[in-house]
């Protein structure tokens, strides 16, 4: 019996994946909705949330405004509600509510204003509520803002030059811009001539090719303040700079020092430096004497000698000339004219500070913590103090200490004395004024002793004063100026930095004479320092300078 074959089947093909087209997805109802309704209503409902988000919820969460303050004359310093907010312009927020906003500026009067802050709430994240206040300020003081950029320019001018990292703050611009920025007529008239007065005694603090740009500029912009904006402005200028020449003729002698080298070079090579510069200069000798001394020789009471100086006619010179053995040469052709006065015939020793300190023991070592708290001397003031001599002169007393000193002087000495004489420390041109009258041109270190030298082994001049070059540097009583040929007149000096303590202050004040520490020696030396420090190397001597009204 055969068996019977069943027919193969054909093999079956596997259905063809459907394409994008062909799938269909279908939702089922959620809670009896179909998906025809609920869909819609979710997309809706995610829409007005995320706009939600977006418009409203920023506004809710952070009521307020952004806050712009802008004050006449900017950089003015801005509280809100007893807080720095910033320097003027300045943008800050602050939420919904009262406010109290202070403007301040060091010579206006402090603003105070109350502010209601009633931001908007829709959109203020893309497009947020600016409110703007503009706040006039009224001037209180010129010469407050004038000493203050005089003050920073001091500090400024003692720093190395500006690379790329850092850059100058163009102090003398923001002063001038100030005066043209003040409101009022009359406020903005006492400014522009302030600022004018400063921008010539600033002159011998430049000593960057920034400064320098920055006082063309202020120029410029106090012009403006002047003039208004008009065609006349730049003549304005013109005549304030050929001002600034005719008040410092010797900046003729020292621009280069102010200029990058390329245009340095070129003016020193032009025929009119040569002409009227370098050939005026070449024929003045660095002093003359044209008052005599006043009468008697000498002037004192106890161990205080003070030796009579004459008057005369001090011209600002270079050291290097000093150095080599030359004849010095003459940076400016205006001279400083010195008054006739009386000098220490030595540096304040131990022995004449103990007397000060009898009368003031606010200024003994055991006072010393509550001095340097003060910001009056630092760590190291009197650190030998036990240790010295009584016939020593006295080092590590700062600057603030010596003038302290001076004025007990002017109690302890007699009135016949006092009555026509006041006390201070020499101005720096009439301490070289005293070493040039001494003869002492160059010492070096072979001809000095090691330690300070006690008045009794010391060489003295031929009016038997001692150790003004080469045994400590001594205190003076003016500011470092950076351009000492530039240096304004011993009065106006004197008068433009008080000799007393105070914040406004120049951060720097000159020391001369040198001490056992420099190798060679010669009268135009100049170092500098901030008041408040002491060093081993550092003294000073006052001197008795006749009053105006005596």
């Amino acid at each position: 019996m055969k068996k019977s074959r069943r027919p193969k089947r054909a093999a079956q093909t596997p259905p063809a994946a459907p394409t994008p087209d062909e799938i269909q997805v279908r939702l089922k109802p959620l809670l009896g909705i179909p998906p025809t309704i609920y869909v819609p209503v979710v997309w809706t409902l995610l829409i007005v949330f995320v706009l939600f988000v977006l418009l409203l919820l920023p506004g809710i969460l952070n009521p307020g405004a952004y806050l712009t303050v802008i004050t006449a004359p900017a950089r003015a310093s801005v509280y809100l509600d007893d807080g720095f907010a910033g320097t003027s312009p300045c943008t800050v927020f602050l939420p919904d509510g009262v406010h109290t906003l202070r403007v301040r500026k060091a010579g206006w009067d402090t603003a105070v204003e109350s502010v209601e802050i009633r931001g908007r709430r829709f959109a203020t994240l893309f497009f947020p509520h600016h409110v703007e206040i503009r706040t006039p300020l009224s001037l209180e003081e010129p010469a407050v803002p004038v000493n203050q950029v005089l003050a920073s320019l001091s500090s400024w001018s003692l720093t190395t030059p500006p690379i790329s990292t850092y850059a100058l703050p163009p102090l003398l611009t923001w002063l001038a811009d100030d005066a043209r920025t003040t409101p009022a007529p009359d406020h903005r008239e006492r400014l522009t001539e302030a600022a004018a007065h400063a921008l010539a005694h600033a002159v011998p603090f430049l000593s960057h090719t920034d400064q320098a740009v920055d006082l063309a500029r202020a120029i410029l912009v106090l012009s403006e303040a002047r003039t208004g904006p008009t065609p006349s402005a730049p003549l304005a200028a013109l005549r304030m700079a050929l001002s600034l020449l005719q008040e410092h003729p010797g900046l003729l002698s020292v621009l280069p020092a102010l200029l990058p080298s390329a245009p340095a070079d070129a003016y020193q090579e032009n025929a009119f430096y040569h002409t009227h510069v370098e050939r005026r200069l070449s024929s003045l000798s660095p002093y003359r004497i044209t008052t005599p001394a006043p009468a008697p020789d000498t002037l004192g009471h106890g161990p205080f000698v003070f030796r009579a100086l004459p008057g005369g006619e001090l011209y600002p010179s270079s050291r290097e000339e000093d150095l080599d053995g030359g004849k010095a040469r003459v940076l400016s052709p205006r001279p400083w004219r010195i008054a006739p006065f009386y000098i220490l015939d030595r540096e304040v020793t131990k022995g004449m500070y103990a007397l000060f300190l009898q009368a003031h023991p606010e200024w003994s070592p055991q006072a010393k913590a509550a001095l340097v708290e003060q910001g009056l001397v630092d760590g190291t003031y009197l650190y030998d103090y036990a240790t010295l001599e009584e016939d020593a002169p006295l080092p590590y007393v700062s600057w603030y200490a010596a003038q302290a000193f001076c004025r007990w002087l002017e109690d302890y000495l007699p009135p016949s004395i006092t009555a026509h004489y006041e006390v201070r420390l020499p101005a720096e041109q009439e301490w070289e004024w005293a070493v040039r009258l001494s003869g002492l041109a160059e010492i070096s270190q072979s001809s000095r002793p090691r330690p300070p030298e006690p008045f009794a082994g010391a060489a003295k001049d031929k009016r038997g004063i001692a150790s003004l070059l080469g045994n400590l540097w001594e205190w003076t009583a003016g500011p470092y100026y950076s351009l000492y040929a530039l240096a304004p007149p011993v009065d106006e000096v004197l008068s433009w930095h008080t000799i007393e303590a105070g914040v406004d202050e120049p951060a720097s004040r000159t020391v001369r004479g040198g001490s056992i520490l420099q190798a060679r020696l010669a009268p135009p030396m100049r170092g500098v320092l901030h008041p408040s420090w002491t060093s081993p190397v550092v003294g000073f001597r006052p001197i008795l300078i006749r009053r105006h009204d005596g």
